[in-house]
């Protein structure tokens, strides 16, 4: 289980973060911030933005969320998920990559 790691850290690397569990474990959990996909999702968007900004990796998230933050990774990987759950007002998702 991946729990908001793939933002601080540049996309390459959490692309190949997420390939190296996918070859190690059968199932694999990623949990991470995501973009809106409808209007009610901008408030919880914004808080996490806002958050990140006190933290020291803020430029790495900024990419992260203009790659398609949690959807950008498994859409670069060519991915399917098994399940997905979004929480925190829209601004969080769980993915389940079998």
């Amino acid at each position: 289980m991946l729990t908001f790691l793939l933002h601080g850290m540049p996309f390459p690397e959490a692309l190949k973060l997420v390939e190296t569990a996918r070859e190690r474990f059968r199932h694999v959990l990623l949990l991470d911030y995501k973009v809106p996909e409808r209007n009610l999702d901008f408030p919880a968007y914004w808080l996490g933005g806002w958050w990140e900004r006190l933290g020291p990796h803020y430029r790495h998230y900024g990419l992260y969320m203009r790659h398609g933050g949690l959807e950008g990774v498994i859409r670069e990987l060519r991915v399917i998920p098994c399940r997905r759950a979004v929480f925190w007002g829209g601004g969080v998702g769980l993915l389940w990559l079998v």
